[in-house]
């Protein structure tokens, strides 16, 4: 495999954070994308001013206990793996010969 163990976990420590940044980014930018969208949808034009005004808001009161929820359901994911390959001996694995 080319990895010892220590460098397996930074390497999967930093593939599951980078998986859950990115996850919550796109998530949000996709929210942000998917209101303009519905809203603009069912707003009467006239012009090209929107009646009535479209005032986004968030509640970020809301949405941060759910990204500390991602986060901690990454976390338990990423202890699980780290338990299943703490057991692994990479190095009799690689020299195993398969039949």
């Amino acid at each position: 495999l080319g990895f010892s163990n220590p460098q397996l976990i930074g390497f999967l420590a930093v593939e599951h954070l980078a998986t859950l940044a990115i996850g919550i980014c796109l998530g949000t930018w996709a929210g942000f994308q998917m209101s303009r969208m519905a809203v603009s949808s069912v707003v009467i034009v006239s012009s090209d001013d929107v009646l009535p005004p479209y005032t986004a808001i968030t509640d970020w009161a809301f949405m941060l206990p759910t990204y500390i929820g991602l986060l901690a359901i990454i976390l338990v994911a990423f202890a699980a793996l780290l338990r299943s390959v703490r057991k692994i001996d990479l190095q009799t694995i690689s020299r195993v010969e398969a039949p």
